[in-house]
C-alpha cells in the first residue's frame, strides 16, 4: 500500500514545476537583471525539503473568488496543459486561500473577485520567512488597481485573459499562458482582466529589490 500523500507532496511538485518554468523562460527570453532574478528564484525553489516547516492547521474562511474554480479547472485540465498547469491544479487544495483586499468601503466589490492562495511563505501551508510561492485569481472584467510591493515579485499566467502594467507610465500589455511578468521592488504594477478569470502563479524572495 502506498503511503498517503502529505501536504508537502503537491506543494513541492508545484515548486519544482515553477522552478523549471522560470529557468527555461529566463534562458530563452530574458537578459540582465531579469535573467539573474528568475534564475535565483528557480534555485531557491529547489531548496532541500527541510527548509520549509509545516504550518499549524487553521479553520478555512470563505473566499468568494473561488466561485471561478469550475472555469479555471476546465481551462487547465485539458490534454495540452503544461506540467506547471497540472502541478498548480494539484496544489490548488493545499494552499491557504484568502481574500486579497479588506471587505470594506470602496474595496467591498473588489474583494469578492480576488483570491490569493499561499502554498509556501509567511502565511503558507508550508512556512518560509524568505520565500513565497502560491496561486492567484482575479475574476473576469476586473481591474487589480496599481499596487507597490517592497520586494521584486513575479507572476506566471496559467490561464485567462489579462493585461499587465509594470511601471506607472507604461501601457497595459496582454499576456498569454506561460508568460512571466516581473516587477522590481517599489515598482507599481496593475492588472486588467478580460472575459475570462485570470489564474496565475505568484512568487517573491524577501529583501530582493534588484
Amino acid at each position: 500500500m502506498k503511503p498517503k500523500p502529505t501536504v508537502r507532496d503537491p506543494l513541492f511538485r508545484f515548486a519544482r514545476a515553477t522552478s523549471e518554468h522560470l529557468l527555461y523562460f529566463s534562458q530563452e527570453y530574458c537578459y540582465g537583471e531579469h535573467k539573474e532574478f528568475l534564475q535565483t528564484v528557480s534555485t531557491t525553489l529547489l531548496a532541500p525539503k527541510t527548509t520549509f516547516d509545516a504550518a499549524e492547521s487553521r479553520v478555512p474562511t470563505p473566499v468568494r473568488a473561488l466561485k471561478h474554480m469550475p472555469k479555471i479547472f476546465r481551462d487547465n485540465s485539458h490534454k495540452s496543459s503544461s506540467y506547471l498547469q497540472e502541478s498548480a491544479i494539484l496544489a490548488f487544495g493545499f494552499v491557504n486561500w484568502s481574500e486579497y483586499f479588506p471587505d470594506s468601503g470602496s474595496s467591498q466589490t473588489l474583494s469578492s473577485e480576488y483570491a490569493i492562495g499561499e502554498g509556501i511563505g509567511p502565511y503558507g501551508t508550508l512556512r518560509s520567512k524568505n520565500t513565497a510561492l502560491g496561486l492567484f485569481i482575479i475574476g473576469p472584467n476586473t481591474l487589480y488597481p496599481p499596487k507597490i510591493q517592497s520586494v521584486a515579485e513575479y507572476f506566471i499566467v496559467l490561464s485567462g485573459d489579462a493585461a499587465f502594467q509594470v511601471g506607472a507610465d507604461t501601457h497595459f500589455l496582454k499576456k498569454k499562458s506561460g508568460d512571466i511578468i516581473v516587477h522590481k521592488g517599489d515598482q507599481p504594477y496593475a492588472i486588467q482582466t478580460g472575459d475570462n478569470p485570470l489564474f496565475a502563479v505568484f512568487g517573491r524572495i524577501s529583501k530582493t529589490h534588484y
